[in-house]
């Protein structure tokens, strides 16, 4: 298993988040391929992978070893 963490602001600064790739599946997966679908962008070569890269890029999160 692994897990990715991001920064999350708050109104003290940041807190670091982590959560599993399997959070991320559930719950940024169908999302993600709803919105390429719903833009007309889906190509069914697309992976999770791809998925999850596009979910680090947008959090500017780093795999983490928690």
């Amino acid at each position: 298993m692994r897990y990715f963490s991001y920064n999350e602001p708050t109104e003290d600064g940041n807190i670091v988040v982590t959560v599993s790739e399997d959070e991320i599946r559930k719950n940024y997966w169908p999302y993600w391929v709803g919105k390429l679908k719903e833009l007309g962008r889906w190509k069914d070569s697309y992976t999770f992978e791809d998925c999850l890269e596009h979910w680090c890029i947008t959090h500017w999160a780093w795999e983490s070893s928690e």
